[in-house]
């Protein structure tokens, strides 16, 4: 099974696709849960990364790696409950965020590291945050990619991202529509189709339409990162990201041809992450966003140093709450906060991302680039 932690991840133009050696794997079990772990580097190093996957649901898999520089340093990372290569996949049962806090400080313990860095984007942002709450003692510094803030309104651009009203496509057939304010009728329909163990003809158009979502919204903006640096005549960065579009393209293209087939296996583990990722949208991880603002005068208080790093042309986490929770930060005895644009949307892949995750990432203590 710790083979295959990643194995159904589709590695990215220019992002590695095996883990580096030497590598260890292992299983941490709690709670009904096997957990998939695996350590990247040397045993005995002197910096040790975490890096948190996003999703919620997905799974790890090599290219995270990619902004780091492996000489001299560890990276750990683990797939959370009921995603990636831990077990049962797709398993409810304690999806909350304070058990999954519990996890990463179970694993710390087990792995007998003292401090850790983090490296998260998204939903994995959210989960550092709500570590960072609990137990910023235990870290070194924390580098937040496109933070999910769990507000309303960011889980409402999850379900119903709004590039496909600007791009003028009609939405995905079989998707819930309304507004902000419609949120619980549509986790009604959502939740009760994904919590059916059979993939019937409402659930699988349910599971389609999302990841249509998910997919336009990472077109959208691919293409303005496309268009600014053709703007700004970085005629290298341009043609990366003109490839990361086609990839893109090309996989929007397979998913409308497969709007009406039948199911397949790779349904299945669609399935099997959505289920996991309404569940914890539905009740927003059972935390309140208040909470989890908690680990501003923490990280403050522990002298962390936080770099913040959100695309510009992010279409599914919007930048006004990370960019206030920043300023917040940087007021605050203590604080050491750094924000950072990138030339891109949302996906740790693209070409203006991975730019700026590298120079943040190879900066000391953090620090503004």
């Amino acid at each position: 099974m710790f083979r295959k932690i990643g194995a159904n991840a589709q590695a990215p133009l220019g992002i590695p696709e095996r883990w580096p050696q030497p590598t260890r794997a292992g299983v941490l079990h709690v709670n009904g849960h096997r957990l998939a772990w695996r350590w990247c580097g040397p045993a005995q190093a002197e910096h040790v990364w975490l890096v948190l996957h996003g999703g919620p649901g997905s799974g790890s898999h090599p290219g995270l790696l990619a902004p780091l520089a492996m000489q001299g340093c560890a990276v750990v990372v683990m797939d959370q409950r009921g995603s990636g290569a831990s077990r049962p996949r797709g398993r409810l049962q304690g999806q909350r965020m304070a058990a999954l806090v519990d996890d990463l400080e179970r694993l710390r313990s087990h792995l007998g590291i003292e401090r850790w860095s983090v490296l998260a984007g998204s939903w994995g942002g959210t989960l550092a945050l709500a570590y960072a709450a609990q137990h910023a003692n235990r870290l070194e510094r924390l580098v937040l990619r496109g933070t999910f803030l769990l507000r309303r309104q960011d889980v409402w651009n999850v379900l119903q991202p709004h590039t496909g009203r600007r791009a003028g496509r009609a939405w995905p057939p079989g998707w819930p529509r309304g507004s902000v304010t419609a949120l619980p009728a549509l986790f009604k329909t959502v939740t009760r189709l994904l919590h059916s163990g059979t993939l019937c003809h409402a659930t699988l158009a349910v599971l389609r339409a999302w990841q249509t979502c998910e997919t336009w919204a990472a077109m959208y903006g691919a293409k303005r990162a496309l268009i600014d640096a053709m703007a700004r005549q970085e005629h290298t960065l341009a043609a990366e990201c003109r490839a990361n579009l086609g990839r893109l393209q090309r996989q929007e293209r397979r998913l409308q041809a497969r709007r009406a087939a039948a199911p397949a296996p790779a349904d299945r583990a669609l399935w099997q992450k959505f289920r996991v990722q309404a569940q914890l949208l539905r009740c927003r991880a059972s935390v309140a966003t208040s909470s989890l603002a908690a680990a501003l005068p923490e990280l403050a208080h522990a002298l962390v140093p936080v770099d913040w790093v959100h695309g510009r042309f992010d279409a599914v986490c919007s930048a006004d709450g990370p960019l206030q929770w920043h300023l917040r930060l940087s007021h605050l005895p203590g604080g050491k906060s750094c924000w950072h644009w990138a030339a891109a949307g949302h996906l740790a892949s693209e070409p203006g991302m991975q730019q700026r995750l590298r120079a943040v990432c190879g900066q000391p203590r953090g620090g503004q680039i």
